[in-house]
């Protein structure tokens, strides 16, 4: 797994409360200096509640695109082939393969 992270001036959104994909146009193309058209995640992301998993008012919106999302994964699937981290049973149920909960960076929205 690789985390979702939503940050703006300095506060972390980490509660996600919906998400849809779509094509960027023209405009949101350039500012994330992507190719007009390519796939991204628009995700609404709330402020947890101190010490609780609920939301608080405050919110905030952060796009990704489909390649920093795929880059995420392969860098986390890396780290976890080379022995960092450790979490729960494997999936193929013998415990052959490395298990993971490297605190890989996560991607960061745009």
């Amino acid at each position: 797994e690789a985390q979702m992270e939503c940050k703006k001036d300095g506060i972390n959104y980490q509660l996600l409360q919906a998400l849809a994909i779509g094509k960027a146009g023209s405009s949101l193309a350039t500012k994330l200096k992507i190719i007009s058209q390519s796939d991204i995640v628009i995700a609404l992301f709330a402020q947890a509640q101190e010490g609780k998993h609920e939301p608080t008012g405050d919110s905030a919106i952060c796009i990704y695109t489909i390649k920093e999302i795929e880059l995420a994964f392969e860098n986390k699937t890396r780290d976890c082939w080379n022995g960092k981290g450790f979490s729960g049973l494997s999936f193929d149920g013998q415990n052959n393969r490395p298990k993971c909960n490297a605190q890989t960076k996560g991607f960061q929205s745009m």
